[in-house]
């Protein structure tokens, strides 16, 4: 859980400090740990972390999560561009499997199941 949150703030730190970032074309994972995309940046996440990326050419979205928790144990983490801090929910997808999908750049996460962790 620890990795996941520093992961995401890694992510929301890079993409705060670049101008060419945003960029409506962004990868997908086809199993965790596999290397996402935003633009011309790219993420490698440890080999059981789930990142699911939204993004448009202004706003972008991400959420993660350990495919090695369930949804008994396990939290998800978010954040997007028009915010600060973090989001967190549970686990919303079984053990094995990542976040669930983000679809969305400005309406991920919003209120719901997520609560935001610092910022505002």
């Amino acid at each position: 859980m620890k990795k996941t949150f520093i992961a995401i703030c890694c992510i929301a730190f890079m993409f705060s400090f670049s101008s060419t970032v945003f960029a409506a074309t962004t990868s997908s994972q086809t199993s965790t740990g596999d290397q996402v995309s935003v633009g011309t940046l790219k993420y490698n996440p440890s080999p059981s972390v789930g990142v699911s990326v939204a993004s448009t050419d202004t706003d972008y979205a991400i959420t993660t999560a350990n495919s090695l928790t369930d949804t008994s144990n396990g939290m998800e983490y978010g954040t997007k561009s028009t915010s600060s801090g973090y989001a967190q929910r549970t686990k919303t997808t079984n053990r094995g499997t990542g976040p669930e999908a983000t679809t969305d750049a400005q309406a991920l996460p919003t209120g719901g199941t997520w609560t935001w962790q610092g910022g505002s």
